[in-house]
């Protein structure tokens, strides 16, 4: 159990990245040079990190979360100079579920192949399942509608399940540039703390059951995949950017 006492700075964000289907690689537009490497000669994995670390005021309240997870959709790479999507690799993917590690611990979502080359910046989409997609997993589909964000957790020791249906489209610049050949194993982490999503700016936490909260921590989830999220270079896979 986690007791909230300080002001959250909203500085752990959610970061992660990965796919549960793996289709192939290629340009993303026509007249792209970059091209698809052989499926058996995969150089890159994607991992995915998280954390229950979060301050808040309201010393008589507590929250613990229990599982956290998203849907992600495609998942692109530009080449360092070459930002736009005639100069990028695509990892073709059906829609994919990235559950949140809470322990902290960096863990490996999948592997791809990538063609050799300098990489920047990584784009992607927070997507919420559309008309008849088939959902990759039966938590984001319900009677009542469709979802991008699963959270399981308890507050002041209820249970409580949160859905959310925010959509993003995202692009993050490495910090350091991902340098691919064909014969190293390289690891992208993407980083995510989703206790913040449950504070206000205030540092009050929020009771995910109250409807009226509901505004809120749909802002501040979007908020944080939109504007905060963390991708780097980490190839020894510790949770940390590499220097």
């Amino acid at each position: 159990m986690i007791n909230l006492k300080k002001k959250n700075t909203f500085g752990y964000i959610f970061v992660i990245i990965a796919a549960s289907i793996l289709a192939g690689v290629a340009g993303c537009g026509q007249d792209n040079t970059v091209q698809p490497v052989s499926s058996g000669s995969k150089n890159l994995s994607f991992s995915s990190a998280s954390d229950k670390q979060v301050n808040g005021n309201n010393t008589q309240s507590t929250l613990e979360l229990f599982e956290a997870k998203v849907l992600i959709n495609d998942l692109k790479i530009n080449i360092e100079g070459r930002d736009d999507d005639e100069n990028c690799a695509r990892i073709k993917t059906a829609t994919f579920v990235i559950v949140l590690n809470l322990d902290s611990k960096v863990t490996e979502v999948t592997s791809a192949s990538i063609p050799a080359g300098n990489y920047k910046k990584v784009k992607f989409e927070i997507h919420k399942l559309q008309g008849n997609e088939v959902s990759p997993d039966p938590d984001f589909i319900d009677m009542n509608g469709r979802y991008s964000v699963v959270v399981r957790g308890a507050f002041n020791g209820l249970p409580f399940v949160y859905k959310s249906s925010v959509m993003a489209n995202q692009q993050v610049f490495l910090q350091k540039t991902l340098a691919v050949t064909t014969s190293d194993y390289l690891n992208l982490t993407f980083y995510a703390s989703p206790m913040v999503w449950f504070v206000d700016e205030n540092g009050i936490l929020l009771d995910p059951s109250i409807e009226i909260n509901r505004g809120i921590i749909d802002a501040n989830i979007k908020n944080n995949l939109k504007h905060h999220i963390r991708v780097f270079v980490d190839n020894d896979r510790d949770g940390k950017p590499d220097n």
